[in-house]
């Protein structure tokens, strides 16, 4: 040992006075470690479900008492008390840790759905992906719907996608020879705003009427003659 790298008596109480976090890094199943909170949140947002289960069940809480954050602690808590849906939750306490921690993105995916041909007084039911391609919680809603269009659900929220099914009842359309497009409107906050196109076809009534020429010849008092014909609608 050389004497000459040996720590001064004052240097050696300094260090003595330093405090010592022997608090043990808090572990995720896939073996990822955090040691400092702002850790939490890039994994978290890889592992969704998971990251939830720890917010939720008191994990995280336990972990940063014994780290001294006491305050992360009661931002927890007062996130918890006033927003019930345990995603909004956790998004806004990921942000509380990483204010640059990105925005959620709105993907509609398809942008533009088909009905086709729908008759008249018929309904169709078309399903549509709402993606989120940032990172967080997207929360969104479609807004000033047509009148013959429905969405459930109307309001969602999603981490990586969810479904939704729109049904357009053309007996709230007009009948037309062209085809037809509608937009609805999608709000997702900071998450941005979409538009899904719809085009359909609802075709007018066109009569035709199929049998035999009627020639009842020569017809006497007090006689009856009948002959059967279809009429049927060959349209919408």
């Amino acid at each position: 040992v050389d004497v000459r790298q040996r720590v001064s008596a004052a240097e050696f109480r300094r260090l003595l006075a330093l405090p010592v976090n022997t608090a043990l890094p808090f572990h995720w199943r896939d073996g990822t470690i955090a040691r400092q909170p702002v850790d939490l949140v890039a994994t978290a947002n890889r592992n969704w479900s998971e990251a939830q289960d720890y917010f939720t069940g008191g994990d995280w809480e336990k972990w940063l008492r014994s780290i001294h954050q006491n305050n992360l602690n009661a931002s927890i808590q007062a996130i918890r008390s006033r927003q019930p849906d345990a995603g909004l939750a956790l998004d806004e306490f990921l942000r509380v840790i990483d204010p640059a921690f990105p925005a959620p993105r709105l993907r509609l995916n398809p942008a533009s759905l088909d009905a086709g041909m729908i008759p008249w007084k018929m309904t169709r039911e078309l399903t549509l992906n709402v993606e989120n391609s940032g990172s967080g919680c997207l929360k969104g809603r479609f807004t000033n719907l047509p009148a013959a269009f429905q969405v459930e659900p109307v309001e969602f929220v999603t981490h990586a996608a969810c479904q939704v099914k729109v049904k357009i009842d053309t007996s709230l359309l007009s009948p037309s020879a062209q085809a037809q497009t509608e937009y609805l409107k999608v709000d997702a906050g900071a998450g941005g705003q979409g538009r899904l196109r719809i085009k359909f076809l609802v075709p007018e009534p066109e009569l035709v009427v199929e049998g035999p020429d009627l020639d009842f010849g020569e017809v006497f008092r007090g006689e009856e003659l009948s002959y059967l014909f279809q009429v049927r609608n060959k349209g919408g």
